[in-house]
């Protein structure tokens, strides 16, 4: 998770924005399709030097941009052609946050799946044991708990507690 939002990162996503619209103006005819190829290619950035730019020129996207053209020469013309940099910054994150989602449902299924495995090994644990075990009753309310916290993570459930 933490990859995702480092600076490198950010600015990677930037550079995946920048590229998908550059193949989808090739699509288009707006731009030759092998001038995208090769800006796929070439297209790198540097952290570093963005930020070298940036204390000159005072915003993000046109010190990636500048970054950018340095190591794609004359096919810099190409690249953020009828785009703001809110476009840009604006579509990375929401990549940003989808790839973020992706890493927490994995984890959230994770623990839903532990927390069925515990219910079930204490549910046939009780079975074993007497009502009138103090046991019987911890056990109960572990079980309990583990059932409520497995019943609020289904889908479903914010939308049942307003009906």
């Amino acid at each position: 998770m933490t990859k995702i939002w480092d600076l490198n990162s950010k600015f990677n996503y930037y550079l995946q924005v920048e590229l998908a619209v550059c193949d989808a103006y090739a699509k288009l005819g707006t731009i030759p399709s092998e001038a995208a190829k090769e800006i796929r290619e070439k297209a790198s950035f540097s952290v570093e030097r963005i930020d070298e730019i940036e204390r000159e020129v005072r915003h993000d996207v046109i010190a990636f941009l500048t970054c950018v053209n340095e190591s794609l020469g004359d096919l810099g013309r190409y690249v953020h052609v009828g785009l703001t940099s809110s476009d840009v910054i604006d579509t990375a994150f929401a990549l940003q946050i989808q790839d973020s989602g992706k890493i927490i449902k994995t984890d959230l299924d994770k623990t839903i799946s532990t927390l069925k495995n515990l219910a079930n090994l204490h549910k046939n644990k009780e079975k074993q044991q007497k009502n009138t075990n103090r046991r019987y009753l911890i056990n109960k309310t572990f079980r309990n708990i583990k059932s409520e916290l497995f019943r609020r993570q289904q889908p479903g459930y914010i939308t049942e507690q307003k009906r």
